[in-house]
């Protein structure tokens, strides 16, 4: 039998086996469906308009979210805010105000869940002359930029698909509130005024679009329908739009000192700085100070002793030594100027006997290499002879 038949006989074998088993997991097992879901991220827990901001920079229309906001952007972004004006401060509401006078493009996202029946009431008083005078009006968005509001209770229906640049977009606007405006026409994507729950209309040269709900453009909805380009086209209205910001919070109080840091921070974080060093400088030090050292003149024995320790310290035996030979071989030339002609032999043999010294040590001491070991025996022993003589 040749190689051949054998390996085409073992394929059938695998593959046989192989059919066996699946016959026999699938009789064996069952599919279940499981539907599992994820947390929103921190992130997205934070800014529930995280996914709009990342798919409009995704689809060509560079967005950022910002939780405060101590001026408009320039006039040719959007600017999305989701509220519906309480607490705004006064100042903050005419800045937007003049903001779209000059040309800015804003997108009012009216929240879920507000009792607008009672905010309608309260504008309606504030119309009548009664201001509170501390810009803390309900719905003041409605007042300041000229739109009414009515409950999904008094109408109800499905949502019809929104005419948005000449095709129609599914977008789900089921629990949003009614809205309209008499300020100017204005523009309901081809849906019956009196059904409109998106309306877009012009102020000054600018432009105000009121969305009845922020669900649609929110994170748990952006992705279903045709949410996503209804919030791209909707940003996109003004032509030359460049941009757009995104301000989920602005209804909070904005203090004095959080305009100033979020306006000028550049200047501001230099200055604290300075600030934080001059309180370090101007601190109680951790202890005393060091005294300065004394500023007079040192004896020459202390250098002297500075170089040695120095040169101890760098384990120079061998210029230690040196020096030690070189001022015994001048005491020898000044005392006994007749042992500096004699042979070695001989002028180690004196010496010894002078310093009372063996020969092998006078020996070791004039010729041998120092080490670690026999550097101090060696320079004990040259002065030892010096004085000797």
């Amino acid at each position: 039998m040749n190689r051949r038949v054998v390996g085409g006989i073992l394929l059938v074998v695998v593959l046989g086996v192989l059919v066996a088993a699946g016959f026999w997991l699938a009789s064996k097992g069952h599919f279940e469906e499981v539907e599992v879901s994820f947390d929103e991220s921190p992130a997205a827990r934070a800014n529930p308009l995280l996914a709009c901001e990342r798919i409009l920079t995704k689809l060509g229309l560079p967005t950022e979210s910002r939780r405060i906001i101590a001026a408009p952007p320039p006039t040719d972004h959007t600017l999305i805010v989701v509220g519906d004006g309480r607490r705004v401060a006064r100042s903050m509401l005419e800045s937007m105000r003049d903001w779209v006078d000059r040309g800015g493009h804003l997108v009012i996202a009216l929240p879920s869940g507000s009792p607008w029946s009672e905010l309608l009431e309260r504008i309606d008083d504030d119309a009548d002359g009664r201001d509170d005078g501390d810009g803390d009006a309900p719905a003041a968005f409605a007042k300041t930029f000229g739109f009414s509001v009515r409950s999904t209770h008094t109408i109800s229906g499905p949502s019809p698909d929104l005419d948005l640049g000449g095709s129609e977009l599914e977008v789900d606007l089921d629990g949003a509130q009614f809205v309209s405006t008499t300020a100017a026409a204005a523009d309901t994507f081809g849906v019956d005024p009196a059904h409109a729950k998106c309306i877009s209309f012009e102020r000054g040269r600018g432009r105000v679009t009121v969305l009845g709900s922020v669900d649609p453009i929110a994170n748990g909805h952006i992705g279903k329908h045709d949410h996503a380009e209804f919030a791209l086209r909707i940003a996109r209205l003004r032509p030359g739009t460049r941009g757009a910001w995104i301000a989920f919070d602005v209804d909070g109080n904005v203090g004095f000192l959080k305009r100033l840091w979020t306006a000028a921070w550049p200047m501001l974080a230099p200055l604290v700085v300075l600030l934080m060093l001059w309180a370090w400088r101007a601190g109680k030090r951790f202890g005393p100070r060091i005294p300065d050292p004394v500023d007079d003149l040192r004896d020459f024995a202390d250098h002297v002793r500075a170089s040695g320790e120095y040169l101890l310290r760098s384990r120079a035996y061998v210029a230690m030594v040196a020096s030690a030979r070189s001022a015994l071989d001048r005491s020898i030339t000044r005392t006994r100027p007749d042992l500096a002609h004699r042979d070695v032999t001989t002028r180690e043999h004196e010496l010894a006997q002078a310093a009372e010294l063996g020969t092998d040590d006078v020996r070791e001491a004039t010729t041998a290499s120092p080490s670690a070991a026999t550097f101090v025996r060696m320079v004990r022993t040259l002065e030892r002879i010096r004085r000797s003589l």
